[in-house]
Order: C-alpha cells, then structure tokens, then sequence
C-alpha cells in the first residue's frame, strides 16, 4: 500500500509520509498499517492488580487477543501463572489463566475488549509487557466509512507526501485529545486533499467527504502549514463543538483550496502566510461566527453562504476583504476589532448592515457595492457599438468614461451604494448615489438617466434615431392668448346677389 504510516501512542498521531500523485496514501493504507502493527498496554514489573495504561483497542473488531510477554524473569517455574479479568466483545465479564513457567510470549486463547486486572502469580522479577497486535486507532466500519481515534498528520516536512482520499464519511471520535489540538496537519512538502476535482477552469468538484468531530472541547479540525498543499472539494465539515476550520503555524492559517464545501458549526479563519487561499461557494451554518479574517494581503472571496451565524463577517487588523455575490441570513452583522482595512461587499444578500467597533485604531471601512452591466442598442434590438457610456457621481464627478463594443455592451461596472465607517462616537453612513448616466452617439438622441445602486443592476437602454429638423423650419416663441371683445351695438351685413 502506498505511504509509509507510523503511530506515536503518546501525541496520539498518526503520521504518513511518502505516496504521489500517481498513488496517493489513503484511508485504506492506514487500515493496511494499523493491522499490521502493535500497541503495548502496559509495561512494568511483574506484579498483581495490575491495571493497563492503554486500554484496549479492538476498532470494529470488538475484541482481540492480546500477547503477555515475559523478559528476564529469574524466579519464574513451574505453577507459575497471569491470572486475567475483563470483558469480551459483548461487554460480558470474563476471565482467563496464563501458564507461565518461563520467560516468553502467552497469547490469551480468548478475545478482550477490555482488561480490567492482570495478577502475576509466583514470580516478581523481569519485565512483563502487554502488547495488542494492531494500534486500533482507525475503525473500518465499511460502506466508505472510518472513524479515527488519532490525531493525523500528513508528511514530515522533509520528504515529500501525497495523501488524497474521496467519497468517504471519516468521524473523529472524542479519544481525549487536547484544547486547540489540530485533527488533521499538512506539513511542508505534503499534498493533502479531501474530495475530487472534475474541473478546475470550472471550479467544478465532486465525491467529497464528510469530516465530523464529535468532541465538546475547543478545537481545529484542518491545520496546513507553510509549504504544504490543502485543498477541500465538496466537502462537509461538521463539528460537536463551534470549532475552527483552520488554525496556522502562529496565528490562522489558510488553507489552499476550499471548493463548493458545507460548514456547520465550523467557522473559517485566517491570516494570510505563503499563499493567498481560494475560496469559492462555500456555505457556513450555526456557527459562532460567518467568515472572521485576520489581516493581511488582499483576499477575494465569492459565493459565501452563512445561516444562522452571529456576525456573518468579522475582520481585524489592516488588509482588505473582498467578497462577491454571497448572502448572510439569520445574523447579527458585521465584526471589526482593530480595524484599519477595508470590507468589500458586492452583489451581496445581507439581513443587516449593522457594525460592531472593538480595539483600536476604528480606521477601516465597509463599502456596499453593486455591479453594472449594460447593453447600448436601438430600438430593433440591434447593439450599437462605439456609444459613448458617462458615468458620474453625485457631485457631478466623472466616475466611467466608456465605449460600447460590438455587442453593445460595456466592460463590467462596479458602483459604490454606501460606504460605514467609525466617526469616532458610532457607525456614519455615506451615501453615493444618485449617479447620472449618459449615453451618446452620432446619430442618436442621448440618453440620460439616474442610477441607484442597491441592486445588482442588468440594464439595455434602447437610443432613440435622431430626427433632424427641415432646413427652413423656424422655431418661434410662444405667443400670448389674443383677446377679442366685440362691443359694437349692431352689425350690419349687406348682401350682394
């Protein structure tokens, strides 16, 4: 099996290392190693009321037998024996009795599921150990499904790794791993990636897995550190504590890829390190918060999905964060602590604009923003090129000075609704719309007309044919109404035949 794995009882991690794109290591080639491998339970002293330091684990198994292994012992013989108690795989007590009357290894003819006393009788010397023959730290439960009692790490940082794996349902059992532990660790020179890339000109995925951790304590389910390769494709993530999707080498890390991936009570957090992360389609529920971003270089985001979340966007420190075409529902807002950069929101669905201001400086700002697309045509619905296309802001500012192509249509527009920021007592709004719009060209009546940006905008403006005036048409100004009163007493008409 590709991928060499090693178990270390006292971190509790399994590590693997080696594999490439062609074989990549697996879940089943950590099944391979597991079964092949052995954990000692307890080592010591011959001695009575002995109780195990490891309990046993059987995985899906139930049960196992154990080996009781006996070195050095000087005054072991004959009527020597470990007397056994524990349970079998259906939790019913049972018991068991080793003849030992020398040094070696005793295989108990019964299964354990658990050891509860282990008696050395007759002998105290040497050392006595315990030992199962699997680590029985990932359980095989069939139908693509795995549950792990370790830690995971990919790669070393050394030699270079590849561990990929798709359509699989893996839960991290609550094994008593520590607060803020990482569940799974890419490490530099190690390509991890969960899920199936169908095609990456589309963003298009499949066969994701499903990452469930059932742990209450605060945790992070993915760590990638600097030089490593992380990517998600169509994954879930769900956690039984409100826990991180990534924590970094200091402070948050990022991950390299997260694609058309479901959050629930899971929170992406990050601050920028080696590579700036894609993020594309990703939806985030019942978490405490929606998207939190810990400064750095520009980030873009698009189609960002929170539900039921409390501040769907949180930012600290400088950088700016772009954000395209997403929706926040069920949240309580927006999240600055520290603030100096810059929050884009554009195209974005959102139930509420309301700020929270924490820390210092309060120097950043949110800027509401909404896309412009527009086709010049005439009244057949034939596109115009070569239209003159004017934008400009309230203050009468040119903002766009642009020319219709030959499909009439002008190059993407993005037009700020509103901009929040901090005036040093609460949350200011600036308005800038109305914007003017005005559109000409040769032959052509202009056109003229407000914008207001509170939506994604999609327009066509139809130009009217000019009509020119005859050449000796004179315009003459508006006369007054002509009053006539006739006063005259008779009117004489006279009649010639």
């Amino acid at each position: 099996m590709p991928g060499a794995f090693t178990y270390d009882p006292a971190s509790k991690r399994v590590t693997v290392i080696g594999g490439n794109e062609a074989s990549p290591a697996d879940f089943s080639s950590w099944v391979a190693a597991d079964r092949a491998g052995t954990l000692t339970l307890w080592t010591g002293t011959p001695a009575t009321g002995i109780t195990l330091t490891n309990q046993v684990r059987p995985c899906e198994k139930l049960a196992l037998p154990l080996d009781f292994i006996i070195a050095g012992a000087t005054d072991i013989g004959a009527g020597d024996t470990i007397g056994i108690t524990g349970t079998d795989a259906w939790g019913q007590v049972q018991n068991e009795t080793l003849a030992t009357e020398a040094s070696g290894t005793f295989t108990t003819s019964k299964r354990w599921r658990t050891i509860t006393n282990v008696d050395c009788n007759g002998f105290v010397t040497g050392t006595l150990t315990i030992r199962q023959p699997q680590w029985g730290v990932i359980w095989d439960k069939g139908n693509n499904q795995y549950q792990l009692d370790a830690l995971f790490q990919v790669g070393d940082g050394v030699t270079s790794t590849c561990f990929k794996e798709w359509d699989r349902q893996i839960v991290f059992s609550d094994f008593g791993f520590g607060v803020g532990s990482y569940l799974i660790t890419a490490k530099a020179n190690a390509v991890c990636q969960l899920g199936y890339l169908v095609d990456e000109s589309k963003k298009a995925t499949s066969l994701g897995c499903s990452v469930i951790s059932v742990s209450t304590i605060y945790h992070h389910l993915f760590k990638r550190e600097t030089g490593a390769t992380f990517n998600l494709y169509s994954c879930q993530a769900r956690a039984g504590y409100a826990s991180k999707l990534v924590q970094g080498n200091t402070l948050i890390g990022n991950m390299s890829r997260i694609w058309n991936t479901l959050l629930n009570r899971v929170w992406p957090d990050w601050n920028l390190e080696d590579i700036v992360p894609d993020i594309y389609n990703m939806t985030i529920t019942s978490s405490n918060w929606g998207f939190r971003y810990n400064g750095g270089a520009t980030l873009t985001l698009s189609r960002i999905f929170t539900l039921d979340t409390n501040q769907s966007v949180a930012q600290y420190g400088s950088g700016d964060l772009i954000i395209w075409d997403s929706e926040f529902i069920k949240e309580t807002g927006i999240y600055y602590n520290g603030f100096s950069g810059n929050t884009y929101l554009i195209n974005c669905l959102k139930e509420s604009w309301e700020i929270t201001w924490t820390g210092t400086p309060k120097t950043g700002s949110l800027y509401r923003q909404y896309t412009l697309d527009l086709k010049v045509s005439d009244k057949e619905d034939t596109a115009i090129s070569g239209a003159a296309v004017k934008i400009y802001d309230q203050d009468g500012n040119l903002v766009a000075d642009l020319t219709s192509g030959a499909d009439g249509k002008i190059a993407q527009q993005i037009l700020t609704y509103k901009r929040y920021y901090w005036d040093g007592a609460a949350t200011a709004v600036q308005d800038y719309y109305p914007y003017r719009l005005v559109i000409s060209k040769a032959g052509y009546e202009t056109y003229e007309d407000k914008l207001n940006p509170d939506r994604k905008m999609d327009l066509e403006v139809a130009l009217a044919s000019y009509q020119p005036r005859h050449p000796l048409e004179v315009e003459l100004p508006a006369l007054a109404p002509l009053e006539v009163s006739l006063k005259a007493a008779r009117l004489e008409v006279e009649i010639h035949g």
